[in-house]
């Protein structure tokens, strides 16, 4: 059986909500920041954790 590499509608809308996330919230300018600081500021953290990006997710198969 050939393995399906496509994405499903779940992670394809999921893959959608970060991009649109990003390209609001992590401009140019604030990824120079960030890189320049070396540190993450705190509501770009909890933005990504608002997406569910900071935690790990199995399927339960």
């Amino acid at each position: 059986m050939p393995l399906d590499f496509e994405f499903t509608e779940e992670q394809k809308m999921f893959r959608e909500a970060v991009r649109e996330w990003c390209s609001k919230n992590l401009t140019l300018e604030k990824v120079r920041e960030i890189d320049n600081k070396g540190r993450i500021p705190r509501e770009v953290i909890k933005g990504l954790a608002d997406l569910g990006l900071l935690v790990m997710t199995a399927r339960e198969d």
